[in-house]
C-alpha cells in the first residue's frame, strides 16, 4: 500500500518581511496622524521619520518621493471605510449617503484627502474607480438618452456622490454627516427617477 507524503504548510512570511510589513504600515499610520493633525501641508518625509522614530532613510526605502507616501496613505484610508459599489441606479443614492456619517468620524483626514486631490498631489485611482462605478450602474437608466444629456446627468450625480459635497454641505449648511447622507440619497434618488421617466419616453419616441 502506497502512502503519498502528506503536504506540508507553505511557509509564511520570514521575520524580515513580517518586520518590513510592520515598518511600512507604521509609516502610514503616521501620515494619516499628520494629515490629521496639520492638515496636507504639515506632511513632510522628515515629520514621518520623526513620528515613526526611524531614519529619514528608511522612509526613503519604503516611499521613494512623498507623492508615492501619499498615494499609499490614502488608499489605506479609503480601504478603511466600509463601502459596497452600487450595481443598479436605484443603489447609487444609499451606496453613498451611507458612507458621509462616517465622514465625521475623521473629518481632518477627510478634509487633507481632499485638499490632495484638489492640488493634485497624488494620483488617486480610487476615486477614478468609483466614478467608473457610479457611471456602470446609472447606464440603465439613461441608455436611450441623447449622449450630452447623459453625461451632464451622470457629472451631476458624481459630483453629489463625493466627499466634497459632504464638506459644503457641513461647512455652508451646517449639515451633520447624517444629515447630509440623507439629503444626497434624496437628491441622487430624485434624479435617478427622472432620468428612468426620461430614459421611457426617448425608448417610446421614434426615431
Amino acid at each position: 500500500m502506497v502512502h503519498e507524503a502528506a503536504s506540508s504548510p507553505s511557509p509564511g512570511p520570514s521575520l524580515r518581511e513580517r518586520r518590513r510589513q510592520e515598518t511600512a504600515e507604521l509609516i502610514l499610520d503616521a501620515v494619516l496622524d499628520l494629515m490629521a493633525e496639520a492638515g496636507i501641508d504639515g506632511l513632510t518625509m522628515e515629520a514621518v521619520a520623526e513620528r515613526v522614530g526611524v531614519s529619514l532613510r528608511t522612509v526613503y526605502r519604503y516611499f521613494p518621493n512623498r507623492a508615492s507616501l501619499l498615494t499609499a496613505a490614502l488608499a489605506r484610508h479609503n480601504e478603511a471605510v466600509p463601502f459596497e459599489p452600487p450595481t443598479s441606479p436605484e443603489q447609487i443614492g444609499t451606496a453613498y449617503g451611507e458612507v458621509f456619517p462616517r465622514f465625521d468620524d475623521m473629518p481632518a483626514i477627510v478634509q487633507a484627502v481632499l485638499a490632495a486631490r484638489v492640488a493634485g498631489s497624488v494620483r488617486w485611482d480610487a476615486r477614478s474607480q468609483r466614478i467608473r462605478e457610479i457611471e456602470e450602474a446609472l447606464a440603465p437608466a439613461c441608455d436611450r438618452l441623447p449622449r450630452q444629456e447623459a453625461e451632464q446627468a451622470a457629472a451631476v450625480i458624481v459630483y453629489l456622490a463625493n466627499a466634497l459635497a459632504w464638506l459644503s454641505l457641513r461647512d455652508e449648511s451646517g449639515l451633520d454627516g447624517q444629515q447630509s447622507g440623507a439629503a444626497i440619497t434624496w437628491a441622487i434618488d430624485t434624479l435617478v427617477a427622472d432620468l428612468h421617466r426620461r430614459n421611457r419616453r426617448s425608448a417610446s419616441t421614434p426615431s
